[in-house]
């Protein structure tokens, strides 16, 4: 009976140290997204009509290249989120809030963009990102 209870501890550590290990992964791998979504941060300008890009018509132009780009960036953070937030939620549970958060942040840094002029704020790619995130966090339950 020890040997099942400490075998039960040890399993139990290393899962927890693999949700903790995927709560940092998402961590740096956020971290990564907001530069990659801000930079250059040279030229910070006030927008005209702040958040104006959630309302706009579709672009006259959408590349398959900016969507692919846009889904694969989001894909890994919505699965790594819903991994590590899996330590304490029920796997549904910790999808849908691993893509609100992702949609949160895809919305926050599209904001963010209307203030530098070297980026272009898009509601097309909140949306693309949006379902990246939602689709990792939806992967997720599968690898567990």
């Amino acid at each position: 009976m020890v040997l099942d209870s400490q075998s039960a501890a040890t399993a139990h550590g290393f899962q927890s140290r693999g949700y903790r290990l995927a709560g940092m992964a998402a961590l740096a791998y956020s971290l990564v997204i907001i530069y990659a979504s801000l930079q250059p941060f040279v030229g910070w300008h006030a927008p005209d009509q702040f958040g104006d890009f959630l309302l706009a018509p579709w672009p006259r132009w959408i590349t398959v290249d900016d969507i692919v780009f846009n889904l694969a960036a989001y894909i890994p953070l919505g699965f790594l989120l819903a991994t590590s937030l899996r330590a304490r939620r029920t796997p549904a549970a910790a999808a849908i809030i691993a893509g609100l958060i992702c949609a949160a942040l895809s919305l926050a840094l599209e904001s963010v963009q209307q203030y530098l002029p070297a980026r272009i704020a898009s509601n097309v790619d909140f949306l693309v990102n949006s379902c990246g995130g939602v689709g990792g966090a939806m992967l997720a339950p599968l690898f567990s």
